[in-house]
């Protein structure tokens, strides 16, 4: 068993290679300065080349990836421009609230889907599987996301179940 996870551990660090480097480009890749996109279009050229000193980007991109690679691995993610503070510490104020959505989506699962599961089994190949296995393919092929913005549409504005806010 413990082969098994060295394994799996070791075979898991190029995918994290690789989510890091996309990410990385990602970022270097979107249109215009970003000193004038963080700092404002009045940004004079003496502010940009200090923001630019002050925030690595002066430096070749292999430089900048080496020093982005060895910021993550100590914990170390940066400054959120939004907030103007720690990307980690972001995460960590936000970490109960995503637990908890975590714990009610497998609740959810477990109360819905292992009876519907068990029904399907029980009486197979009647209209209560067929519509069962219909309604978990659409769930599991449907993204996330639009998912997401359906349920809020229908309880939000539909059902005025809930309050509805725009970020």
């Amino acid at each position: 068993m413990s082969t098994f996870l060295i394994r799996r551990l070791a075979a898991s660090l190029p995918v994290l290679f690789g989510i890091l480097l996309v990410t990385f480009l990602l970022a270097r890749a979107i249109p215009g300065d970003p000193c004038r996109a963080v700092l404002g279009e009045r940004a004079t050229d003496e502010i940009c080349e200090a923001f630019f000193e002050r925030n690595g980007l002066d430096q070749p991109v292999t430089a900048q990836f080496a020093i982005y690679i060895g910021n993550v691995l100590q914990g170390d993610l940066g400054t959120s421009l939004r907030y103007a503070r720690d990307v980690t510490d972001l995460m960590v104020e936000r970490l109960p609230v995503t637990i908890e959505l975590a714990i009610t989506a497998l609740l959810f699962a477990i109360v819905v889907g292992v009876p519907l599961g068990i029904i399907s089994a029980y009486r197979h190949n009647t209209a209560i599987d067929v519509g069962t296995m219909l309604g978990a393919n659409i769930g599991v092929s449907m993204p996330v996301f639009w998912l997401g913005l359906m349920l809020a549409y229908i309880f939000a504005v539909l059902l005025r179940d809930t309050p509805f806010a725009l970020p």
